[in-house]
């Protein structure tokens, strides 16, 4: 007995400290605010004065007040503007909330998909009990409907509480031709039928929609058929309107449905639950934000199901890349006869429904209420779209994969985002661009499908530093069935200092009521125990002359290689990608005084023909380590002759008198191929041999007309300074030009008009007839 007694004693004590325990989480856990949780959502779309989305006051032919609100969310570093929807706050008993798609706008007889961020959270403490939670409904009666609170979730049957009843009485209480996924995170699963439970039918909420085992699907079987048991917190589907739904039950118990309890049977309600995923008691109230996609096929040819397949936390919270999951998903069928629809009435509603509870546990008055939080991506019958993102490696122009790429690397970044369908334009697209670290962005540009030209991108506005991965907002506008993509493409260079694992980065395109993300997956980028960095990867040299390249080899800890240790490797390409390897060299110092200055590689370009070449430099240390290739583009530039409209022409009515006569195309041109260097001058000289009188055949041609005589007349030149005749043994200057050095051809008749350039001359005793003369032209420099 006294070994007893201690025990005894030892008892209370833990007992008492077990109480202590018990209550500390209620006060001492904090709990995020839906405010709080909104800072750390995923990026969504915005909701506010869309109209797409009703939002009403009160809920259905209820007399509930709808709890659902707006969450503004204004733009952050990483995240461009958006909202949230919050169904329900932790700490309000008995409320409903829901959101509906302002019309019919879920298509049963097309493909349609639907993704979202869901956010539910009680406090973390052992003892609380969240509830109830949040269901996806497609419905076909009204952008308003609700069922009721508790355990219904808004969309399924209501328990009557009635001594009579049936599956048929639940069902009715149910949203009508309704199929919903619940998020259901409360365990109801009291049985009324079980004496210790002390439920009394008409003074407790009904809770007993989660007893027995529910239908689970089998991914590698393709069986949707499979019994599972609830672990707690589930996802599950259903038609809350169709009495197949629900098990009904009768059980003999206390009922008070006036001031004094009575004894007598009355009926209660389990749910069939199909699609389910259930993981952990935490499984949705962790108090983090889960992806919830829904992907919906439609009926094959002369059929009415339709196929639901469900995913949770199919992306990354961190990164916004896909997830690959197994064990939270699932698949539903849909038959659309139940829904009321057909291949010719084939559109619903959607929405998000929600409830809580409310507690009968004094110690733990919020109990059975949560924080129920909705951040919508992408919405169905609105816009559909789809984007990629790439790193791609200059040299070779290719896309990096998970092998990686060298630090020092020329890259560029580039995304597209695609307008694939809709019923109205995509607008005020704006792009959160996120670029891996390790890569040094140094400008950008921005080309839509059916633009003539890219337009530039500032970068100047990047957020953070490179070493840690940057991003940037780029303005896209607007995408439609017309100008359907658009390419951003940022260029730079891998970063050297270190090597990288750049993690996955994903990219968002919103606009309104739709957005879509991009991932670069993860590669890594290797240090190079040397670098060669040239300082120019452009170069004009004019025919006839060489070329020097200048540049530095830079070792790992960012010093300069002496030059008397390097070797460089050069190879020539010319404009047929022929190949030249030219012999390796040590190269010279810049600067004789100073190594560090980097080195001189003189390259005999003076016996080349004029055009474009790339040259590629590796070089190496003599220690076995080698550079990766550098390129530099020459161009071993001329003056030519380039394309022209032809021959000049000219028609004339002859008066008797002296007339000036302009061109008879006003838009004749003449280019001049130019590739020297800028300040290079040339210039342009023409002659002409006089016009002589040439073979003619027609009613009104005079008799006096022989051929080969000469036109009173001539060519001349006309501009500014005066009209200076073309002649057969003078060279006329037509223009002195110093080149701008941008290889672009020179159309020396772009600013002639009908009083300027090559004109015909006549004097008065010109007669009729056609006319012939040879211009020739003379190209020279003009140094």
């Amino acid at each position: 007995m006294r070994f007893g007694k201690e025990f005894m004693t030892l008892l209370g004590a833990v007992a008492i400290a077990g109480l202590g325990l018990f209550v500390a989480p209620e006060t001492a856990q904090a709990l995020d605010s839906p405010e709080d949780a909104m800072g750390s959502a995923p990026q969504g779309v915005k909701i506010k004065g869309n109209p797409y989305f009703n939002m009403p006051d009160n809920l259905g032919t209820t007399t509930l007040g709808n709890s659902a609100k707006l969450l503004e969310q204004a733009q952050t570093t990483n995240r461009l503007p958006m909202d949230g929807i919050e169904i329900s706050s932790y700490g309000g008993k008995n409320t409903g909330g829901a959101i509906w798609s302002n019309n019919r706008s879920f298509d049963l007889y097309k493909n349609q998909r639907l993704s979202m961020w869901i956010y539910m959270s009680a406090d973390n403490s052992t003892w609380t009990k969240p509830g109830e939670g949040m269901a996806f409904v497609l419905q076909n009666d009204s952008n308003n409907e609700f069922s009721g609170i508790g355990e219904a979730l808004g969309v399924w049957g209501v328990d009557p509480q009635s001594k009579d009843g049936s599956a048929l009485t639940i069902a009715s209480k149910a949203i009508p031709n309704s199929w919903a996924v619940e998020f259901d995170t409360h365990m109801n699963n009291t049985d009324p039928s079980d004496s210790s439970s002390n439920w009394i039918m008409g003074k407790q909420a009904p809770s007993a929609f989660d007893l027995g085992d529910g239908f689970g699907y089998a991914n590698m079987s393709d069986n949707t058929e499979v019994s599972r048991t609830y672990d707690g917190e589930h996802i599950a589907s259903g038609y809350p309107g169709d009495q197949g739904t629900y098990s009904d039950f009768k059980t003999f118990g206390t009922i008070q449905t006036g001031l004094l309890p009575s004894i007598g049977d009355y009926h209660y309600y389990k749910q069939v639950h199909r699609g389910l995923i259930t993981d952990t008691s935490r499984l949705l109230t962790d108090r983090a934000w889960h992806h919830v996609t829904l992907d919906y096929t439609k009926p094959a040819a002369g059929s009415t199901i339709g196929t639901m397949q469900y995913y949770l936390d199919d992306k990354s919270t961190s990164t916004g890349a896909p997830v690959t999951v197994d064990n939270k998903k699932t698949k539903a069928y849909i038959d659309t006869k139940k829904l009321s629809a057909d291949s010719t009435n084939s559109k619903v509603f959607w929405g998000i429904t929600g409830s809580t509870g409310a507690s009968t546990d004094s110690d733990f008055p919020k109990n059975d209420t949560q924080n129920s939080l909705v951040v919508f991506e992408h919405v169905p019958g609105l816009i559909d779209s789809s984007a990629s993102a790439s790193v791609i490696d200059e040299a070779t122009n290719s896309e990096v994969g998970t092998a990686g790429i060298s630090g020092n690397s020329k890259v560029k970044v580039q995304y597209k985002v695609n307008y694939d369908s809709g019923s109205d334009s995509w607008d005020s697209i704006m792009a959160n661009l996120r670029i891996p670290k390790g890569i040094q962005i140094t400008s950008g540009t921005i080309q839509k499908a059916n633009d003539a030209v890219a337009s530039n991108v500032d970068v100047s506005g990047l957020s953070g530093k490179a070493t840690d991965g940057q991003s940037l907002n780029v303005n896209v506008g607007s995408l439609t069935a017309a100008n359907k993509s658009a390419t951003i493409t940022l260029e730079g260079k891998t970063l050297n200092n270190q090597s990288y694992t750049t993690g996955d980065v994903t990219s968002n395109f919103v606009g309104t009521g739709e957005m879509t993300s991009a991932t670069i997956k993860s590669f890594k980028i290797t240090q190079q125990p040397l670098m060669l960095n040239l300082d120019k990867t452009s170069i004009n040299v004019n025919q006839g002359n060489d070329l020097d390249i200048t540049g530095k080899v830079v070792k790992a800890d960012n010093t300069v290689l002496a030059n008397s240790k390097a070797t460089l490797y050069p190879t020539l390409y010319d404009a047929q990608n022929k190949e030249t390897q030219l012999p390796a060299v040590t190269p010279s110092d810049r600067d004789a005084n100073d190594p560090t200055k980097g080195f001189t590689y003189h390259l005999a370009s003076s016996s080349l023909p004029a055009g474009k070449y790339r040259l590629s430099i590796i070089a190496s240390d003599g220690s076995g380590n080698y550079t990766n290739p550098q390129e530099v583009s020459i161009v071993i530039g001329n003056v030519d002759f380039g394309s022209s409209s032809g021959d000049l022409n000219y028609d004339a009515t002859i008066s008797g008198a002296g007339q000036l006569v302009s061109r008879s195309d006003p838009n004749w041109a003449f280019n001049i191929n130019d590739t020297v260097t800028s300040g290079t001058k040339w210039k342009l000289c023409a002659e002409a041999t006089p016009l002589t009188m040439q073979p003619t055949t027609g009613a009104n041609t005079p008799e006096t007309n022989e051929t080969g005589t000469p036109l009173d007349g001539r060519l001349v030149y006309s501009d500014k300074t005066g009209i200076h005749p073309l002649t057969a043994d003078a060279q006329t200057p037509i223009i002195d030009y110093a080149s701008d050095g941008s290889n672009t051809p020179v159309n020396i008749a772009s600013d002639w008009n009908d009083n300027s350039g090559i004109l015909l001359q006549l004097d008065g005793g010109a007669v009729q007839g056609n006319y012939q003369g040879t211009v020739t032209w003379i190209l020279s420099n003009a140094e």
